[in-house]
């Protein structure tokens, strides 16, 4: 009885992690133009509780010039799965393109990316 006790809360163990390896993270960058101001404010989801690393990459360009802004760090996803990370406001203006891209790693492993760009 022990022995069965034992070896099905090691295969439900076994089945929890493998699901967590393989969990699936969406990640949307929250980037809206507003009136010559770039706002970022991403937002990531996936299965509650994870705890996650990201790193976030704002780009600007224009003509003669070009401006990079990068930030970094750890976030748990609360019981919805979901969570906001760092946010950031960059000058955008006429002729310049902007670049954003959101990455999430679980551990070492890229789990989720997203990209946008506009002018």
């Amino acid at each position: 009885m022990r022995a069965t006790a034992l070896v099905l809360a090691v295969a439900l163990a076994t089945a929890a992690l493998a699901a967590r390896a393989g969990a699936a993270y969406s990640v949307d960058p929250g980037a809206a133009l507003d009136g010559g101001m770039l706002k970022v404010a991403p937002q990531v989801s996936g299965p509650p509780g994870a705890r996650l690393r990201y790193e976030i990459e704002v780009r600007r360009e224009g003509p003669g010039n070009s401006s990079d802004n990068r930030q970094s760090g750890t976030v748990v996803l609360d019981g919805a799965g979901k969570a906001r990370l760092a946010t950031s406001a960059v000058s955008v203006q006429a002729g310049q393109s902007f670049s954003v891209n959101v990455k999430i790693f679980e551990g070492e492993r890229l789990a989720a990316e997203r990209s946008m760009k506009g002018p």
